[in-house]
């Protein structure tokens, strides 16, 4: 089951809306409703919700700030603009901004608003899903492949080479060396073996 927000202070529109998703069953969507931006950020808050169906004019909110507030704190959260003729062009510049889609009140059929809801909640999951993947991709990408016996780096290419090269290759690092205080103890150890027990004599 589909779970809508739908923020409209208007209850005749927001009944008007309910009816509408009502004469789509195959939808299968729940509706709840909220009058105001602060109740609408209380329901977001509490999870559960897949896509908002958001008018900008509310009585504690006005214009491309509601919606910039609601996507601004959830993010994951698709967002439909309904909007008036007037307001035509802020559903316009909200899209530019991250909403899904901007619907004309006076437009809004069942069908054609069922259709948008479900592409705003596909859209939003295939760009989330991108935006996982790059992630993942710039991630792997940090990763070297370093052998666990010689410390060698395995390259692109699959060729494998020096750590000190492939740095100076791919980075234009130069280097100086010394030893560490281990390494150093180690190597005065193998060079300098401690006496053994004495031999026993019969």
């Amino acid at each position: 089951m589909t779970r809508l927000l739908l923020v409209e202070d208007d209850l005749a529109q927001a009944a008007l809306v309910r009816a509408l998703l009502g004469e789509t069953p195959a939808l299968d969507m729940e509706v709840t409703h909220a009058g105001t931006l602060a109740a609408a950020l209380e329901l977001l808050a509490r999870g559960g919700l897949d896509v908002v169906l958001l008018d900008l004019g509310l009585p504690d909110s006005q214009g491309l700030a509601t919606f910039a507030t609601v996507h601004e704190r959830f993010p994951a959260v698709p967002v439909l603009i309904l909007t008036g003729r007037s307001d035509e062009e802020l559903g316009m510049v909200a899209v530019q901004g991250g909403a899904q889609d901007y619907l004309l009140k006076r437009e809004v059929g069942g069908p054609a608003l069922a259709r948008s809801l479900r592409y705003a909640m596909e859209r939003s999951r295939l760009l989330w899903a991108l935006e996982r993947a790059a992630t993942e991709i710039h991630d792997l990408q940090r990763l070297l492949p370093i052998c666990a016996s010689c410390k060698k780096i395995r390259d692109d290419a699959g060729h494998w080479e020096q750590l000190e090269a492939h740095l100076a290759r791919v980075a234009n690092m130069g280097f100086t060396h010394g030893i560490c205080p281990e390494c150093c103890q180690r190597t005065l150890e193998e060079l300098n073996p401690a006496p053994g027990p004495p031999p026993d004599h019969p």
